[in-house]
């Protein structure tokens, strides 16, 4: 567990940080594989945020992503202290049980969908960090998501430049 949950020994800060420097590390060498299982067998196309270094020294997921047509969105150039972060990861930090992000997940996928039958279309994004998601007991909730999604028919799964062709496509420039 990161360090912000649970307190280092004797009050102080490891230096350097193991404990979250391993937990990050492994969503990089096993969480963002198993969520790919997951995107590849969907045939989602994601968008990966990534900061400067990550992309050379993790470059297997840079060229995971580049492979996929996947989108990449700048994330700063380093990995920031991690001790100092308390306001994406809801499940580890607020103590949310893992099936808490498919419930909202569906929550607002539900609401969407709702909403969309006046005929104008929505957009759902999913955001998710690998270490966390990519774990094993939270991983089953990340497929389920796709799959009870998949369960529409009306519903695509588009990257960020099939949205825009689309919206050109239905609403072209006036110049």
């Amino acid at each position: 567990m990161p360090r912000t949950v649970l307190t280092p020994p004797a009050g102080g800060s490891p230096m350097p940080d193991f404990p979250n420097w391993a937990w990050h590390e492994y969503g990089n060498r096993v969480g963002f594989w198993r969520m790919l299982e997951v995107l590849d067998r969907d045939k989602i196309r994601a968008i990966l945020a990534v900061n400067g270094t990550a992309v050379h020294t993790y470059s297997p997921i840079a060229r995971a992503a580049k492979a996929r047509n996947w989108g990449l969105t700048g994330h700063g150039f380093t990995q920031r202290n991690m001790q100092k972060m308390e306001n994406y990861a809801m499940m580890p930090i607020r103590h949310h049980p893992a099936r808490e992000y498919f419930q909202r997940a569906m929550a607002q996928f539900d609401q969407l969908y709702h909403d969309a039958a006046t005929g104008s279309a929505r957009v759902m994004a999913l955001v998710v960090h690998r270490y966390i998601m990519g774990a094993p007991h939270r991983l089953k909730y990340f497929r389920m998501i796709f799959e009870r999604i998949r369960e529409r028919s009306d519903v695509l799964f588009w990257a960020g430049e099939q949205m825009l062709e689309w919206y050109l496509k239905e609403r072209p420039l006036q110049l």
